[in-house]
């Protein structure tokens, strides 16, 4: 009850966080712990106590292990503890914003520590590297997020020619395209796939991934179809009138 009206009726319940009075929003915190609690699983920060409320974005920071030395910054965790900080209110995002502007500029030029568990954007990530002349000449551009199932290395490619390694932990589709691998009088479906550690011989050889087991294999160029060519069943008219 609140106010004499249940929760079924319009009530809310308050935050879990003692001392907290704001309504819940998910994970039954408020917006504002909510947003600390993104975190939670990747530091032994614990936003979840009391004095978290008390704290200005420089202390979250420091627990985090993000500290400065003589007004540089000398370590930075989880680059996406930073974005999540960032977002819960005005002063912790002024207390973040170095750390910001120290990431923002090496996104895809270094490896990325955190958004293992992210998704990309994959536009915007092209569109970001598009802006920015280091990437015309870069040999080597780095995904920052772990979860990059729509992002493809021909897209990539084309618009950065000089690029000879897209770095990413997993598998990448080439272009999206269904291909036949011809293996005898058969034709399988299958992917074009990329990985930076998969060796292969452009115009010679190819990494692919069948279509119906998800296996990958590297396969001769000559074995590669663009389509399904079947073979016309040879019949023979016959009269099936009867007298």
């Amino acid at each position: 009850m609140k106010g004499g009206v249940c929760v079924t009726h319009g009530a809310t319940r308050p935050c879990i966080i003692v001392g907290c009075v704001m309504n819940r929003h998910k994970e039954k915190k408020c917006r504002y712990h909510y947003r600390c609690s993104l975190g939670d699983f990747r530091s032994e920060w614990d936003p979840s106590i009391t004095t978290v409320m008390r704290m200005v974005g420089c202390e979250v920071l420091e627990c985090l292990g993000m500290t400065k030395q003589n007004g540089e910054i000398s370590v930075v965790c989880q680059w996406d503890d930073v974005f999540a900080i960032s977002g819960v209110c005005q002063s912790w995002r002024e207390a973040s914003i170095d750390y910001l502007n120290w990431i923002k500029p090496k996104i895809g030029l270094v490896p990325s520590h955190g958004f293992a568990e992210r998704k990309l954007n994959v536009e915007g990530f092209l569109d970001y590297l598009s802006e920015d002349e280091r990437f015309e000449l870069a040999e080597t551009i780095y995904v920052p997020c772990g979860n990059a199932d729509k992002l493809l290395y021909g897209d990539v490619k084309a618009r950065f020619p000089a690029m000879n390694k897209l770095i990413h932990r997993t598998w990448l589709l080439v272009n999206g395209n269904v291909e036949y691998v011809v293996e005898g009088k058969g034709r399988h479906p299958c992917y074009r796939v990329y990985k930076h550690d998969k060796e292969y011989i452009a115009g010679d050889t190819a990494w692919i991934k069948y279509d119906w087991d998800g296996k990958y294999e590297k396969v001769e160029e000559e074995r590669l179809v663009q389509e399904l060519v079947q073979e016309k069943r040879k019949t023979k008219r016959t009269n099936f009138y009867r007298g």
